[in-house]
């Protein structure tokens, strides 16, 4: 089936934690911070709340991919994959308005992007709500290496960039195209807005973004020890840059 890139709606909070889960299960610092399988269960209402409170926050852009179903319920909808996002909702049956949640396939990717603040704009983000049992020396250990990573790259530059903060894609549906459709959109925000793009990656998906026009700025390092091990672990990361006039 076709894709096709739309802006999140709260019913698909649900179903974007779930992604999350998926994709980052494994994650080495996910599982560091959220140790136990409660925990983790835990998370995916964190994830699911927050969710919803960046779909309603004008300064972040949550975006979702959906399979299309190729029926004459939806021959009225052009059946893109350039990355355009899609917002009219479409008729049903006389007397009930079916909206693109309902009719359109299940979301298979989730992105979000944070749009540029400046440093003296008044603007505070909804913070999370982390569940019971969760590792916060870690967390907040991980949160001050990437926060100073992210001051570095901004530098003297009079906003923040715009910035993916997270993007995951269902494990059943990798390499379809729709990371590509999701960071498409991010860039085409940076070149029409004038404005660098930020975003920090696993190092398994580094060379993606390479290959979508970022550059490497920085390798983002955490030493931690998980309680009841006796050996210290070392994540990693990379901080990348997109300057729309380097590609």
């Amino acid at each position: 089936m076709p894709l096709k890139l739309y802006p999140a709606l709260p019913a698909d909070a649900g179903r974007i934690s779930e992604i999350h889960m998926a994709a980052f299960g494994s994650n080495a610092m996910l599982l560091a911070q959220f140790r136990t399988p409660d925990v983790r269960e835990g998370l995916r209402e964190s994830i699911r709340l927050k969710t919803l409170a960046d779909i309603d926050d004008p300064k972040i852009s949550v975006l979702v991919v959906r399979n299309i179903p190729s029926d004459s319920d939806v021959s009225n909808i052009t059946k893109a994959g350039d990355g355009s996002c899609h917002h009219s909702p479409i008729d049903g049956p006389p007397g009930e308005r079916r909206t693109e949640e309902t009719l359109l396939g299940k979301v298979i990717a989730f992105a979000k992007w944070s749009h540029p603040v400046r440093r003296n704009e008044e603007y505070e983000e909804t913070a999370w709500i982390w569940p019971p049992g969760t590792d916060m020396n870690i967390l907040e250990s991980w949160g001050r290496a990437t926060e100073e990573v992210q001051e570095q790259a901004v530098g003297d530059y009079p906003c923040y960039p715009l910035g993916l903060t997270f993007m995951g894609t269902d494990p059943a549906h990798e390499r379809k195209g729709a990371a590509s459709m999701m960071v498409r959109w991010g860039l085409d925000q940076c070149k029409k807005d004038g404005m660098p793009g930020y975003l920090e990656s696993t190092l398994d998906a580094a060379r993606f973004y390479e290959k979508m026009g970022f550059a490497a700025f920085r390798t983002i390092s955490l030493r931690y020890l998980v309680e009841g091990h006796d050996e210290y672990e070392v994540y990693k990361e990379i901080a990348f840059l997109y300057h729309h006039s380097s590609t």
